[in-house]
């Protein structure tokens, strides 16, 4: 449930409205009870400066995100921007496993990382790590995971990702 209240605090909601309990077919289910820790209310403010901040040095990508949506924009703005760095990222991490010859399209995008074969140098995490801090200055630490084999996918569990229009992400670093 934590994992879910600072998300939703990242993209705009608040520890009240998380109080609420889920958003369900029109309706709130669940409710929580307690009351917020000071960390949570001093992230809850920080992130709040932190999408003024970065809305105010995007003022392009804020109004495209106003043509399509119109509430919540700081939280859609938000997704979008770091959606971008996300994919940045990635971008990077699949170009370093091309130039070291790790892996030849067979690679998959995974939730938020990236499922590479089997037989990779045991020392990947490190040299992933190193490599997206030179090119990109970001300190960003891989670990391995297993993969466990999912033996009754139905159309239901596959879902296609959204396209996001060009014209919302073109500029979103300035």
């Amino acid at each position: 449930q934590g994992k879910k209240l600072l998300h939703k605090i990242i993209h705009g909601g608040t520890y009240k409205s998380w109080m609420k309990g889920d958003y369900v077919n029109g309706k709130y289910i669940h409710p929580r009870q307690g009351e917020p820790d000071e960390w949570t209310v001093n992230f809850e403010l920080e992130m709040k400066g932190v999408r003024e901040y970065l809305m105010s040095k995007n003022p392009e990508l804020v109004d495209s995100v106003k043509k399509v949506k119109d509430h919540n924009v700081a939280g859609s703005f938000i997704a979008i921007y770091l959606g971008e760095f996300e994919r940045r990222l990635l971008e990077s991490t699949y170009e370093y496993l091309r130039a070291k010859e790790l892996t030849n399209y067979d690679s998959v995008l995974m939730n938020d990382g990236l499922m590479i074969p089997a037989g990779v140098p045991d020392d990947i995490c490190e040299q992933l790590g190193e490599h997206l801090l030179r090119t990109t200055g970001f300190d960003i630490t891989f670990t391995r995971k297993a993969f466990e084999m999912i033996d009754d996918l139905d159309e239901e569990t596959i879902v296609a990702p959204h396209a996001i229009h060009p014209e919302v992400v073109e500029n979103p670093m300035e």
